[in-house]
């Protein structure tokens, strides 16, 4: 992975569905070993719990417009 080259310590993926009114959220880390571990991920009508890089709690739904 390029961010992992780059050694950025987390990102986050996100993927809307208008159509199907769906979000999921998945939050990674960099791990020891140069990959990604998941730390926190839900979907639309679930939380995205995770206390770093900060304290985040919300539904992905929330994303949807």
């Amino acid at each position: 992975m390029r961010c992992a080259e780059g050694r950025v310590p987390y990102f986050m993926r996100v993927e809307i569905s208008r159509r199907l009114r769906h979000a999921a959220v998945e939050l990674f880390t960099l791990s020891t070993y140069g990959g990604y571990d998941t730390i926190a991920k839900a979907v639309s009508g679930d939380r995205v719990r995770a206390d770093e890089p900060f304290p985040i709690d919300f539904d992905p739904a929330d994303l949807l417009p």
